[in-house]
């Protein structure tokens, strides 16, 4: 092997026996010039390039001069070596003698994906790589056209006029082209085009187009930009822990790192403190989790400020939390403040491009830090100057007072101006000043001494000063000290620290009790945590229960056999606790009458309600052993508690409901289809067994598809399509539809009931109730009806008319009697087939709207007609004025049809009839309107009818016809019929029927008279 530096040398060489020729991107001059030398003199010999990674351009020019291979110098050498054996040593192949044996290869084997298209635009050449990035084999592309094939359809726009330029002979085709690309699995990449057109003496033969995947370059850049915009938001913020929140979202959104958290470093304790983490990290921190010395390659990197970066067994290698599982992590310095860390379940999950992005965003977020720690050191003195709540005075070097504010002037007893000028020695203790000029002794510029001390005479209190030299580019030189009361913050942090402990804690218990599954063990877990967190000795709970308080949990200073398992909640302060919702804290039980502890000797109570569940108690010996802040946090507790018990209420109920709606599902009798609208129309997700047995068709054969490929006629398709918008839309479908089974078409009545109605909706049950029986029998009832009807009535009319002519022949003789006796039959016989006409009309009438009927009117009207044919029937009444009832217009001909019915079948010769209405004694609500006569009273037959006792028959077929129609018009409108017998003969037919509202809540102690006897107002 032979090596030369520039292109004269290796020209030189070339003069010898050389097999290939590799070039580097190194060699002096351009490494294409030397290409273009050797093609001039040895155009069969081999060329390689070999370059540095992300100098696409120079590959691509490359490979568009005939070079025979190139490989990034990351690839390494073992491929660089197996290129060159490909083409100097090929196997099972001819020598590269010919120019088109080389371009071959330069195809085939170029790094860059190479795409060839006519002058069509239709690919006609597509080389490995262009397999590699696209997904789709030569023989898959070849032939298809470039654009459709590998542009998505929203950018085509923007692609076309380039590949139309670029198969133009005089088009302006841009060197370079970016834009996004499609694979052919459906991903979106993001690919770089150098084009060149393709032309033979003027005519374009197509264009050559050499691609390769930028994607990542672009989502770089892109991330770039997001970290970019994320340094002028974070200009704004001031507090430390909402940077370190800034830069975990930034973490989790910019960059797509789910496991990052920031760490910030502890001066008192000296250790890392997490302050910030991603919710997949932060539900792992069940205990503060802190980073020190000991923790090796963390601490490393924070304290030598240098990023580490981890590969595998993260978690082991550092005090992570070991359930979070991390074998990746990478850990960045923020300077004095912390560290950024992120992390990844993978092994080498972090590549180069990883670092540098983390790195940006360490930088950003340690810039923001430092500005928010000098803003607050700003804030900070200037709180100091202004001396809100300490005292703040200054000295001159010879130890006189030269500034005070008021708080000093308090502290010391003097007046503010009485001070200034004074010497020191003449306002604080002597111990108090040497200790101050021992701290000041020990001061070096820009240094601050602070230090404790304590004085008063009745009640000590503890003060700290803060000592400082005064720069000398002050005015003056001198002396700067601050003192602070810290009595009233010691105790306060010390209570801080404790409360935090405790809210903490029931936050703890919040998650435990999510793992709760029985109310049971809420109980219980509820009088645990009031022991272990709250520090209670004796405390209960007790749960609600119809109208008892239930005891369901008891701490172990509790002894069973003195405690009241169960209790009225209307006793006691518990009971007064659960009826009111409120608290309520007892200092001493013997001065509250509503305490009522089970023993005396118990002083202090808390009781709190668990929401509407039950009460929570605690008790001690000890006067005033509760404070506000027990309240408050058993308070916080018990709304865990009840959020827990709520939750495992709403479980229950919801696995109850779901396995009733299954049983029901499943047992319907009717054929039910669970389905979801996609692409416009309705995919089967479930079916019942009714439905399997009706239609044919298995579940495991139609779940999944299209039901209206599997059910709908062809004809129907359009009637189908506006069902499924219907549904779509929210709305409830009813409709007789006719659907295709298995065994062919029959009828049903389809109800489509969408899940969320009235709102769109693309789930939706369907319900087909087979209605082909009955529509075939109703036809051909229908069919025998009318013929029947129709011969009936006009042989009846013939029969009437002879029997007429027939009475004038024999008038006179005894065979009068008859010609009456066959004209009376076929009078009964044209008015049966007339009324089963009219009951025709009335059951194939639309259902009318139901709205007041006013009773009064219909009875007057319907005795008027009757009275009008029956002149010598006699009628009374007793209605109310007003009465209206909830029916339609039918309710009138039933009337009409119960007190013609008591006239017609009257064998009296003078029909008596008395119509009355009242309110029902046992439901107010109904109006009962009985019609009582003195005929012969109704047959047992007949009521039989009615009441569906017994069946029309050839022999029953007319009987009773017009009270079966007054039966289903009574029922129709929410009612019923009665019968009784009258007194001292005849029968009694009442008509329940629903009051309407306004009826229903009239007062019924006025009385109007009406009709012949007195009317009496409804009762």
């Amino acid at each position: 092997m032979s090596t030369a530096a520039d292109t004269a040398s290796a020209l030189d060489v070339l003069d010898g026996d050389v097999d290939c020729v590799v070039a580097t991107d190194t060699v002096a001059g351009d490494p294409l010039d030397l290409l273009e030398s050797v093609r001039r003199r040895w155009p069969a010999l081999p060329v390689f390039l070999l370059a540095e990674d992300g100098d696409e351009a120079l590959a691509s020019e490359a490979v568009a001069a005939g070079v025979d291979g190139y490989v990034p110098t990351s690839a390494g050498p073992d491929v660089l070596r197996d290129r060159i054996a490909a083409v100097v040593e090929p196997e099972d192949s001819l020598p590269l003698d010919s120019e088109l044996d080389r371009l071959r290869l330069v195809y085939e084997q170029a790094p860059l994906a190479v795409v060839e298209v006519d002058a069509d635009g239709h690919i006609t050449a597509w080389n490995d790589g262009a397999a590699d990035i696209f997904g789709y084999e030569a023989s898959e592309a070849i032939g298809e056209p470039v654009v459709e094939l590998l542009v998505p359809p929203d950018e085509r726009e923007a692609v076309r006029p380039i590949a139309d330029a670029a198969l133009s002979p005089d088009g302006e085709v841009p060197s370079v082209n970016v834009n996004r690309n499609v694979t052919a699995d459906g991903t979106e990449l993001t690919c770089e085009w150098y084009n060149t057109t393709l032309t033979d003496d003027g005519t374009v033969l197509g264009a050559l187009s050499f691609v390769q995947d930028v994607s990542d370059r672009v989502n770089r850049r892109e991330t770039v930009e997001s970290l970019q915009a994320m340094t002028s938001e974070l200009v704004g913020v001031e507090e430390p822990t909402r940077v370190a929140d800034f830069a975990v979202e930034a973490a989790r959104t910019v960059l797509d790192q789910p496991y990052a958290g920031v760490f910030f470093y502890d001066d008192y304790s000296e250790v890392l403190v997490p302050v910030s983490a991603t919710d997949e990290v932060a539900s792992h921190f069940d205990e503060p989790t802190t980073l020190g010395a000991d923790d090796g390659l963390v601490w490393n990197a924070f304290e030598n400020g240098e990023t580490a970066v981890i590969n595998e067994a993260a978690t082991a290698r550092t005090a992570i939390p070991p359930s979070l599982d991390l074998e990746s992590a990478i850990v960045v310095p923020l300077g004095d403040h912390g560290i950024l860390v992120f992390g990844a379940r993978a092994r080498n999950a972090f590549d180069r491009t990883d670092v540098q992005m983390v790195n940006i965003l360490a930088s950003t977020t340690q810039a923001a830090l430092d500005r928010s720690t000098r803003e607050r050191d700003l804030k900070r003195h200037q709180t100091i100057v202004e001396a809100a709540g300490d005292g703040v005075f200054a000295l001159d070097e010879s130890g006189h007072f030269h500034a005070v504010n008021d708080v000093l002037a308090e502290m010391t007893g003097y007046e503010r101006e009485d001070l200034i000028g004074r010497h020191v020695d003449e306002v604080l203790p002597r111990e108090h000043i040497e200790r101050g000029r021992e701290e000041f002794a020990a001061l070096s510029d820009g240094e601050t001494r602070t230090f404790e001390l304590d004085f008063g005479d009745e009640e000590v209190v503890e003060y700290e000063a803060t000592i400082a030299v005064l720069p000398q580019e002050t005015t003056f030189e001198g002396t700067a000290v601050v003192v602070r009361d810290i009595s009233a913050r010691k105790r306060m942090e010390a209570e801080l620290v404790e409360q935090k402990r405790k809210i903490e804690a029931l936050h703890a218990i919040a998650s435990d009790l999510d793992d709760c599954e029985t109310r049971d063990e809420i109980w219980a877990l509820t009088v645990e945590a009031a022991e272990r967190v709250l520090d209670f000795d004796i405390c209960c709970v007790d749960e609600v229960a119809d109208d008892f308080l239930v005891s369901r949990a008891l701490s172990s200073e509790i002894e069973p056999e003195g405690y009241s398992e169960r209790a009225p909640i209307t006793q006691g302060l518990a009971g007064k606790t659960h009826r009111t919702g409120e608290s309520f804290l007892i200092d001493d039980v013997t001065a509250d009458n509503a305490a009522e502890p089970e023993d005396r000797t118990y002083r202090s109570l808390l009781s709190v309600p668990v929401g509407d569940e039950g009460v929570f108690q605690a008790v001690s010996d000890e006067v005033d052993a509760f404070d506000r802040t027990d309240l408050e946090l058993t308070e916080l507790l018990l709304t865990h508690v009840a959020d827990a018990l709520e939750r495992a209420s709403f479980e229950a109920e919801l696995k109850d409901e779901r396995d009733r709606f299954a049983a029901l599902f499943q047992n319907v009798p009717d054929p039910v289809v669970y389905a979801v609208h996609e692409d416009g129309y309705p995919t089967v997700v479930e079916i019942n067994s009714a439905f399997e047995q009706v239609f044919g068709y298995d579940a495991d054969e139609i779940v999944g598809g299209n039901l209206d490929e599997f059910i709908v006629p062809p004809d129907r398709e359009t009637e189908s399509d506006h069902i499924n918008d219907q549904a779509y839309r929210g709305e409830l479908v009813e409709r007789e539809v006719k659907r295709r089974t298995t065994d062919g078409l029959r009828d049903f009545l389809m109800t489509v009931v969408p899940v969320d109605l009235d709102e769109s909706s693309p789930r939706t049950f369907g319900v087909y109730t087979d209605i082909t029986e009955r529509k075939e029998r109703q036809k051909r009832v229908e069919i025998l009806n009318r013929v029947l009807r129709h011969d009936l009535r006009n042989g009846m009319n013939i029969i009437k008319g002879s029997a007429e002519m027939l009475g004038d022949v024999v008038d006179g003789t005894a065979a009068i009697g008859y010609s009456e006796t066959i004209i009376d039959r076929a009078d009964d016989l044209i008015s049966l087939a007339e009324k089963t006409r009219a009951v025709e009309r009335t059951l194939d009438r639309d259902h009318a709207a139901t709205g007041p009927v006013n009773v009064h009117e219909s009875v007057s009207t319907s005795i008027a007609q009757v009275a009008e044919e029956h002149p010598e029937a006699e009628f009374t009444t007793d209605l109310p004025e007003s009465a209206q009832v909830r029916a339609d217009d039918l309710l009138r001909t039933a009337i009409f049809h119960v007190i013609e019915n008591a006239v017609e079948h009257n064998d009296t010769g003078t029909p008596n009839v008395h119509v009355s209405a009242r309110r029902g004694e046992t439901d107010p609500d109904v109006l009962q309107v009985s019609v009582a006569d003195d005929g012969p009273g109704i047959p047992a037959s007949e009521r039989a009818l009615i009441s569906e006792e017994q069946e029309i028959t050839q022999l029953r077929h007319a009987s009773g016809l017009g009270l079966w129609l007054v039966n289903w018009v009574v029922t129709q409108s929410g009612g019923w019929i009665s019968f009784e017998d009258n007194e001292p003969r005849g029968s009694v037919v009442t008509l329940h029927v629903p009051l309407a509202m306004s009826s229903a809540s009239e007062a019924s102690d006025e009385r109007t008279g009406t009709g012949e006897n007195e009317t009496t107002p409804v009762e």
